[in-house]
């Protein structure tokens, strides 16, 4: 039941195109959140892994993006993303990347992200 709340959070990238390596492999990319290995199924009821709420994310790249489909459960909820304009954001279909299901629940958290 880890909770990370009420804190500022910046993820930038100055590279112009988006290249994702493999753990160990930095590439070219920023993400305001980045779960790693949080594959090992559902907390108890009631419980969770990780609730990350009320906290300012800032990034030119991704919102939310994980290793592995998430399959933990992690709670992201009533969050602010925004869009960083320097410098400016990379081209992308989407701001999330491998977060499965998640990106519904993120979705549906109260969150806001910029229109």
């Amino acid at each position: 039941m880890n909770e990370i709340y009420n804190n500022d959070i910046v993820a930038l990238t100055y590279y112009r195109t988006e290249r994702i390596g493999g753990y160990g492999d930095s590439g070219q990319w920023a993400s305001a959140i980045h779960l790693v290995g949080m594959k090992n199924g559902k907390a108890p009821r009631g419980k969770y892994s990780a609730y990350i709420h009320d906290n300012r994310f800032v990034t030119n790249h991704l919102f939310v993006s994980s290793s592995h489909p998430v399959t933990q459960t992690v709670r992201i909820e009533n969050n602010r993303f925004t869009l960083a304009r320097n410098p400016p954001p990379v081209p992308a279909k989407t701001r999330f990347r491998k977060t499965g299901p998640l990106q519904r629940l993120i979705e549906a958290g109260g969150n806001t992200f910029p229109r």
